[in-house]
Parts: structure tokens; C-alpha cells; sequence
């Protein structure tokens, strides 16, 4: 069954768009890093970070056939299209993936329904939705994903009563109330790693060009990082990673990216 979305969400560390970048980014994270995102020596002496964690997402587009293919998330869409997204994790992390409606009302799409919080570790694949699939409703215009991972389960982002709220589950009075409380602390909550990530280094490039450009400069080390795509560099730019480094040790904070996704009439 398709759901009709017209969805808000937020943004942060991001690295690549191309096949090339993305195995490269992929092979660093898996293979230099631990599942809960410390780095091996060399790593942290070349760039100064204490941890380093990220994911990569993929738009599916639903074909004639009834295949979902990956595209180019920049791309325009045409109302009425339906689609899935994919996730791929490079290191063991809790995700939390908002719709905020065109009346500015929130819902969490993962995790899913009765199920409170999702850890995904290194190496899983989850789709979103995992039966169905989203489709492009009227009217025509921007819709947002906001996801949030985190190496710690939030207890803030899906408490019981506001999971049963969204669920469209009976409550009592008091409930509601406590629910209407906790989505208020949860886009509370949100805004406020919005507003800390917003302070952090942002470099438009790939990752192993950041780790290669630390190793050679001083300057560049130690310092909280978030990677935006830079143009893409060849191949197919289907796979968007996102991560966030730090040079905080035991660093634990969660991140925030938002994914766009423009959508017109035929």
C-alpha cells in the first residue's frame, strides 16, 4: 500500500555521489573503523578524529515493471510516481526517519510501526517503507526526509505514547497529553542538533580527499567535520553517503541530514 507523503527533514555529513565514491567511502569507514565508529591509529593521527560514523542512502524509483531502481535524487520527479528509500550502514547505528506533513505535523516513519527504536549495524540494508512504497502526492512541491542516526538508542525520538499517537492507537486523555509533550521535546530536540551542527566545519569534499588533506596539513586536523557532495566525478551518482567525524573522544552525539526530493506535475 503506497503512503502519501509530503514530508520535512533535516541535514548533515555528506560525502559522495558516484559508484567510485561511494565504494571508496564504504571501504574506509569498514575497514579503518570500528562497528561503533573509532578509528585505527594511523586514521586518528592523520586526521585527528576520535570517531568517525556514517550510512549511505539511495532513492528507488518504482519502473513500469514494478521494479524499484536507484536515480539521481536531485533529479525532479513527477507527482504521482512512487519510490522507496534505501539505507546502508557502515557503522552499527540507530536510525530515526521524520515526515513532517504540509500542516507542519511530524511522524516518524522509521522505525516502523510498533517497533520503538531500530539499531542497524555495520553491513545491513533497511528499505523505507519495507511493504509499499511512498508516492508523490498533489500538490506538487519539495518533499523532506529528516534522518537522524546516532550511536545511542533516543529514547526522546519514539517514547511509547507518542509511538501509539502516530500509530493511531486509542489513548486516554492523559496519554494524548503526555504524547503532544514528547513531540514537542522531539522537535525540540531535533532543532537543537541542527543548531550544533550548523557550527561545525563543512567541507565539499570526498572523504579520502579530507583524510589525505589532514595527513598533510596541520591546520586541517582535529576538528569536527561534516562532508557535503561535491559535483559529481563519473559514474553513476544513485548513492549519497553521509558521514560525521569528530575529534571528541567518546564522542556520542547524533546526526542530522535531510534529504530533498522536487517533484512536478507531468
Amino acid at each position: 500500500m503506497a503512503s502519501r507523503i509530503l514530508v520535512a527533514l533535516c541535514i548533515l555529513v555528506l560525502a559522495s555521489r558516484t559508484a567510485w565514491a561511494q565504494s571508496a567511502t564504504r571501504d574506509i569507514l569498514r575497514q579503518r573503523t570500528s562497528p561503533d565508529g573509532i578509528p585505527d591509529a594511523a586514521l586518528a593521527a592523520q586526521t585527528g578524529w576520535s570517531t568517525v560514523r556514517g550510512y549511505v542512502y539511495k532513492v528507488l524509483l518504482k519502473a513500469p515493471d514494478g521494479s524499484y531502481k536507484p536515480v539521481d535524487p536531485r533529479l525532479p520527479f513527477t507527482t504521482g510516481q512512487s519510490f522507496r528509500l534505501e539505507i546502508e550502514v557502515h557503522n552499527d547505528l540507530w536510525f530515526y526517519i521524520l515526515n513532517r506533513g504540509p500542516n507542519g505535523d511530524e511522524r516518524l516513519l522509521l522505525p516502523e510501526r510498533d517497533e520503538e527504536h531500530l539499531l542497524i549495524r555495520r553491513g545491513e540494508r533497511v528499505t523505507v517503507p519495507s511493504d509499499g512504497c511512498f508516492t508523490f502526492a498533489e500538490p506538487p512541491g519539495t518533499e523532506r526526509f529528516r534522518i537522524v542516526a546516532s550511536p545511542d538508542k533516543l529514547l526522546w525520538a519514539n517514547p511509547h505514547e507518542l509511538l501509539q499517537l502516530e500509530n493511531g492507537r486509542p489513548l486516554t486523555p492523559g496519554q494524548e497529553l503526555a504524547a503532544k509533550g514528547q513531540q514537542e521535546t522531539r522537535t525540540r530536540s531535533i532543532e537543537s542538533l541542527e543548531q550544533r551542527q550548523a557550527r561545525v566545519e563543512i567541507r565539499q569534499e570526498l572523504l579520502a580527499k579530507v583524510i589525505a588533506r589532514s595527513a598533510a596539513e596541520a591546520a586541517s586536523r582535529g576538528k569536527n567535520t561534516l562532508l557535503r557532495p561535491p559535483a559529481p566525478e563519473g559514474g553513476n551518482p544513485t548513492a549519497t553517503d553521509v558521514v560525521g567525524a569528530s575529534p571528541e573522544p567518546r564522542n556520542r552525539d547524533p546526526f542530522v541530514y535531510e534529504i530533498q526530493l522536487n517533484h512536478k506535475r507531468p
